[in-house]
């Protein structure tokens, strides 16, 4: 029904959920060769629209770069970068997102695998904290890579950890990685001789590492262990262990990401802008990571979490799971609001979880996505969990206040650095939104860690709670949006307040003038002055990229 005292709006959408809810406001489907442009446009990829050509009154659901957070080079980029023009908010996003590199790079590339190889060390050293037998002179190798690394960290400064040790020191340390990655740790028993006088019988592959048939051999080598940067210190086996459980517990310490890293050091290969799950794997070799990279340009490498936190049911023994997070990023004026919706839902696994070899290669023991797992014989309703029921088992395992007091408020910091990116990097206009879904696992304590941001995340009703909810949350969305900028007139549709449809409000953000087009005439030259890399950080930590146009204008005069 159309009232004639209004004047209809006219939009282009292609979402059948979007356009019912257009026409119960008395919006019309744009017709073919109208004269008049559509108001709203609601398209599926950003692509799709010409942004240079819209006017200032039309609404579009996407922003023009924000490629920048919806795919996986595009967030790895700007998590990597945020730290520039969002200090304070964004700046900490190794608390929340799992390392990541892009590999299509030199750059990239050369961080992933100092990375990898610190991991590898870590690794070592972590198998060794938890009792497993090990190789002392490899041991001792882990020790001085994991020292470098402490030290960079308490300076502050990213450091080369290549230069540690030589290319034949590294071989061997992640060829004795992989070999210690596999099995389960046992508790050491008790009333036994000491390690250093009892043979033990290492696997054949450790034992080709190392180049020698027992750890006895090797006891007998008087291996030596890096205290500090400067100290060699004789030791034995024995003081061995100890400086590894020194050297654990001051990275747990000291890097935030030390309980996700686990001992197997797997990582996620994604290949660029593939959705489904398509085309990503598990590796745990360097070398098969960058043989993938040489054969397809684009991919990304990223830190698997090793220490998921599993869903027991009565018929399902310990499945990943991870949570699919909705945001809404409103652009008015001058700023950019972010919401969260509430309640999320989990997506389960089909087949227990593992990191073993065999089980790396299963998409079904590792990937949530539910168009992976309707491979399988399970349905979508058993495949998916309520925040309900999620707050159930969060009641059950831990504390009944853990979700209101540790995983809610780390949920709306995640939503908080995706919105700073948004607001700084993805060119965000005046009266335009964005609707993400954001893949996020919990951690074994609890912690989420946000995986990737989605560009048009599905709204398919699964369940008839699933397509109330997903009701709820459109209605929501246009409220905030087309409600206040275009309201349609008709009694009891245009209200333009915010109800409580679920949508929460996390933060308010700035947004950055446009850099100035007219430049005739105008020249400028810059005096540096050297700085070191922990001076460069607290420099950065105080100032953003808003802070930095404000400087600009004060000496900046146009003519």
């Amino acid at each position: 029904m159309v009232f004639p005292q209004y004047r209809p709006h006219y939009f282009v959408v292609q979402e059948d959920g979007v356009r019912s809810h257009l026409e119960r406001r008395g919006w019309k489907q744009q017709p073919p060769r109208h004269r008049r442009p559509p108001d709203f446009f609601w398209t599926l990829d950003e692509r799709a629209i010409d942004y240079d050509g819209l006017q200032d009154d039309q609404v579009a659901n996407h922003f023009r770069d924000i490629a920048v957070v919806a795919t996986k080079a595009g967030l790895t980029r700007s998590m990597n970068d945020v730290q520039w023009c969002a200090a304070g908010l964004a700046a900490d996003a190794i608390t929340y997102f799992p390392r990541s590199y892009a590999l299509d790079d030199q750059d990239g590339r050369a961080a992933f695998v100092d990375d990898f190889r610190r991991t590898a060390a870590a690794a070592v050293v972590r198998g060794v904290v938890e009792d497993l037998p090990f190789v002392p002179n490899l041991l001792e190798l882990a020790l001085r890579v994991c020292s470098a690394w402490i030290n960079d960290l308490e300076a502050h400064r990213t450091g080369q950890i290549a230069s540690v040790l030589n290319d034949d020191e590294w071989h061997r340390l992640l060829e004795y990685s992989y070999v210690c990655g596999g099995g389960a740790a046992k508790p050491a028993p008790r009333k036994r001789r000491p390690a250093s006088a009892r043979p033990q019988k290492l696997p054949r592959d450790a034992s080709r590492a190392a180049g020698v048939r027992s750890l006895r051999e090797l006891g007998r080598r008087t291996p030596r262990c890096y205290c500090d940067d400067r100290i060699l210190v004789d030791t034995t086996p024995d003081l061995l262990r100890t400086a590894a459980v020194g050297v654990a517990r001051r990275l747990s310490e000291l890097w935030p990401q030390w309980r996700i890293d686990g001992r197997r050091n797997v990582w996620i290969v994604k290949p660029p802008e593939a959705c489904r799950g398509h085309g990503i794997v598990l590796k745990r070799r360097l070398e098969d990571v960058l043989s993938l990279a040489e054969r397809m340009g684009g991919r990304v490498a990223q830190k698997y979490v090793e220490t998921p936190m599993l869903w027991k049911d009565d018929d399902r023994r310990g499945v990943k799971f991870d949570l699919r997070l909705r945001c809404l990023f409103v652009c008015g004026r001058e700023r950019m609001r972010s919401y969260v919706f509430e309640p999320c839902y989990a997506r389960l696994c089909s087949q227990p979880f593992s990191l073993e070899d065999d089980a790396l290669a299963n998409p079904m023991v590792h990937l949530s996505n539910l168009a992976v797992q309707r491979r399988g014989e399970s349905d979508d309703e058993d495949l998916m969990r309520t925040q309900q029921a999620l707050e159930k088992k969060f009641a059950t395992k831990h504390v009944s206040s853990l979700w209101s007091s540790h995983v809610r408020p780390r949920l709306a910091h995640i939503v908080a650095g995706l919105g700073a990116c948004a607001a700084t990097q993805a060119s965000p206009r005046t009266q335009s939104i964005e609707l993400l879904g954001g893949d996020v696992v919990l951690d074994a304590d609890g912690t989420p860690w946000l995986l990737e941001a989605n560009l048009s995340p599905a709204l398919a009703r699964r369940s008839d709670a699933h397509a109330a909810t997903i009701e709820r949350m459109l209605d929501g969305v246009l409220c905030r949006t087309l409600d206040k900028w275009l309201p349609s007139g008709i009694p009891g549709q245009s209200e333009g307040g915010d109800r409580d449809d679920g949508w929460q409000f996390v933060r308010t953000h700035s947004m950055p003038r446009p850099a100035p087009t007219n430049t005739r005439g105008f020249g400028f030259f810059v005096v540096g002055l050297k700085l070191s890399g922990a001076d460069l950080l607290r420099r950065d930590a105080s100032v953003s990229l808003i802070e930095a146009w404000h400087r600009l204008r004060m000496w900046w005069r146009p003519y």
